[in-house]
């Protein structure tokens, strides 16, 4: 019975199997890969705009209040974040060393940023640094089905007492004529 419910949940998209590479279906509206975000900063337009080269370190330099728009949402870098457009939850991509395209990224005072920040609506989930539409329906179709089920369930025991109930009463009545 449970192998049949977790098959079924899993049909109807209401839980998947989630493996520690891929936490985050690339399919979901609203879905912003950190590699589109990597490929964005490194635009000439936005380089001139937040950044700040220097040919002795090779580094980009950018301040630690900067805001950048990308994909209609802002994000900032570290602890630094400005509420935007009433977005109630607060999102924080971690950045590790092997994040090779923001390698030569650092503040003016040489840290590197260890963190994207950005926001999301209350109907909204952080996934990797985009925010995915929440499935508004998803215990529709959880509850409903099994409320189904326990009805038909129900239904059925019911007919079977009722038939059994019969069979007695007539058998009964076969041996008292």
């Amino acid at each position: 019975m449970i192998t049949v419910l977790l098959v079924y949940l899993m049909a109807f998209n209401v839980t998947k199997l989630v493996l520690a590479q891929s936490c985050c279906d690339h399919t979901r509206a609203g879905y912003v890969e950190f590699d589109a975000f990597a490929t964005f900063l490194h635009e000439p337009l936005i380089i001139n705009r937040h950044f700040m080269y220097n040919n002795v370190t090779d580094v980009y330099s950018i301040n630690k209040t900067a805001t950048i728009r990308f994909e209609n949402n802002h994000y900032y870098l570290d602890d630094y974040y400005e509420q935007f457009e009433n977005r109630t939850k607060v999102c924080l991509y971690k950045l590790f060393k092997h994040h090779e395209d923001i390698e030569h990224l650092v503040f003016a005072d040489g840290t590197r940023p260890r963190q994207i920040v950005f926001g999301c609506h209350g109907d909204q989930e952080c996934c990797e640094v985009g925010c995915c539409t929440i499935n508004k329906y998803m215990y529709f179709w959880f509850i409903y089905p099994c409320i189904t089920c326990l009805v038909v369930i129900a239904y059925a025991a019911r007919k079977k007492r009722v038939a059994e109930t019969r069979l007695r009463a007539f058998r009964e009545a076969m041996n008292n004529a």
